[in-house]
């Protein structure tokens, strides 16, 4: 079995299919059925199957893919480790980030200046459910996670405090509401929501707090989209709860307003605790470390 074996093999999973695969390496599609066939050969298994019109792995080859993944993240780690003796920090650095963070622009500039600074480390930047993060960091499918909401500090992982907001309570301008700023979830137990998905740290901090007050919310739809909860909203007289505050362009066009509420939360970034990280996880956080005041210059964020 070889390393270069199961980078095709994995690609093949990603990309659902042989072509698709073929092509990103730049090989041919025969080519790289016979490479396939002969580590399935050699494993004395088949390990993918088609599927429609798509190849999906068998459920041997389902183990050798998390395996392989696996693999393939120790031998980024070993070429990260032998760039470091060289002093130039390159390879892959994969970073998930949760939650709603198209207003974040204190993190795209981080993120762009990172990239620029150093050329030679290819960022994967994916995003991810919320409630995932740690399988995420443990299982080495990412190595770096931005993440929305009140977590605990865990020891397993190092915590970098980034952003504090407040959470916002958006409802139609011609609905009574007669609570004053900074409003409490008491004041709101009675209306009805729409919110993001369960995947969202958000969702689970709107049930978690009803329930204390012995309320269930009334969620009448949920969306990973920020301006579909603002549409529905708007056109039937429901209101919903964003972790940060909605621009007045939002209020606008939706003919919604908006009051802050007491409670806040966080956005940090987390990696693992372990004695060695790669040299371009290690120059990416002490990037964040050394530069991150500046960019949080975001008038509707609060740097911590």
């Amino acid at each position: 079995m070889e390393i270069k074996q199961l980078e095709y093999f994995v690609q093949i999973v990603d990309c659902g299919t042989f072509s698709a695969a073929a092509q990103k390496n730049f090989i041919t599609q025969s080519a790289l059925s016979k490479i396939i066939k002969k580590l399935e050969t050699e494993l004395g298994c088949d390990l993918l199957y088609s599927q429609g019109k798509n190849t999906v792995p068998t459920d041997t080859g389902r183990i050798l893919y998390g395996q392989a993944k696996k693999i393939l993240h120790e031998c980024n780690v070993t070429i990260s480790q032998i760039e470091a003796a060289k002093g130039n920090p390159s390879g892959d650095l994969r970073i998930s980030v949760s939650g709603p963070w198209n207003r974040m622009t204190s993190i795209y500039s981080m993120i762009t200046d990172f990239v620029s600074s150093y050329p030679d480390v290819r960022l994967q930047i994916s995003r991810q459910a919320s409630n995932v993060y740690r399988e995420s960091l443990t299982g080495g499918d990412t190595d770096i996670a931005i993440v929305c909401g009140n977590h605990k500090s865990e020891s397993q992982f190092e915590k970098i405090p980034l952003i504090k907001n407040c959470y916002y309570f958006i409802f139609p301008k011609n609905m009574k509401f007669s609570a004053s700023e900074p409003i409490n979830w008491e004041d709101i137990v009675d209306y009805p929501l729409v919110t993001f998905t369960d995947t969202y740290h958000l969702y689970h901090t709107i049930v978690d707090n009803f329930h204390k007050l012995g309320k269930s919310p009334d969620i009448r739809m949920t969306s990973d989209q920020p301006d579909l909860l603002l549409h529905v909203a708007s056109i039937n007289g429901w209101c919903t709860i964003w972790g940060d505050e909605p621009t007045q362009e939002d209020l606008q066009v939706y003919n919604m307003s908006s009051y802050r509420m007491a409670e806040s939360h966080e956005i940090s970034l987390l990696r693992r605790n372990e004695a060695y990280s790669s040299l371009s996880e290690h120059a990416f956080v002490n990037f964040v470390k050394n530069n991150w005041d500046k960019y949080n210059t975001d008038n509707n964020t609060k740097a911590l």
